[in-house]
């Protein structure tokens, strides 16, 4: 037993850029905040029901706030030592961010905190050159990028950067579709 919990320590710690915590910063979900949680919850359940439960009393040790990032991040999932979750958004992306882009950050960090949901996609370094020209092949467009709908917008949720108002408003009935149909491995 032992043993499990300095995994999970290890892997929560590696998850966070900052230390582990035990409590919120700030207790409670902010106002703004209260209608897209509201939203997110009644997605989640609606092809969940043996989960609700589960989903539900999640939501209600959340706490959500702003605080001020350093560099590019909009938003943090927060899996506290007390079993509670703690979301914080970058203030400044809130307040010249447009609806659309507000409401996935949101439901991308409570799919993080809520359902423990990792992001989906892992660009950058590949392993041989084969790799390499196979997702050459995909940036020209000669073969469809795996992770990617046609138009090159994300095909997840869990994409881990903000993809912007044209994939959310050309893609939001999938993104919808996929949070409302995704099993976490306990649902299977």
């Amino acid at each position: 037993m032992s043993k499990l919990i300095i995994l999970v320590l290890i892997f929560l710690t590696s998850c966070s850029s900052q230390a582990l915590r035990v409590y919120p910063n700030k207790k409670g979900v902010d106002p703004v905040f209260a209608p897209y949680v509201k939203d997110y919850s009644n997605i989640i359940n609606l092809k969940n029901k043996r989960r609700r439960y589960i989903y539900n009393d999640r939501i209600k040790k959340l706490s959500m706030n702003f605080i001020r990032f350093e560099g590019s991040t909009i938003g943090r999932c927060h899996w506290l030592l007390n079993g509670e979750f703690e979301i914080e958004v970058d203030e400044l992306y809130w307040k010249r961010s447009s609806f659309l882009s507000r409401q996935f950050l949101i439901y991308h960090e409570l799919e993080h905190c809520i359902r423990f949901r990792m992001h989906t996609h892992e660009d950058g370094y590949k392993e041989n050159v084969w790799q390499y020209i196979e997702y050459l092949a995909q940036l020209m467009g000669l073969i469809d990028q795996k992770g990617y709908f046609k138009d090159g917008c994300p095909d997840s949720i869990m994409y881990p950067s903000d993809v912007g108002d044209w994939c959310h408003s050309e893609h939001y009935d999938e993104y919808i579709k996929e949070m409302i149909e995704y099993k976490d491995y306990k649902s299977q």
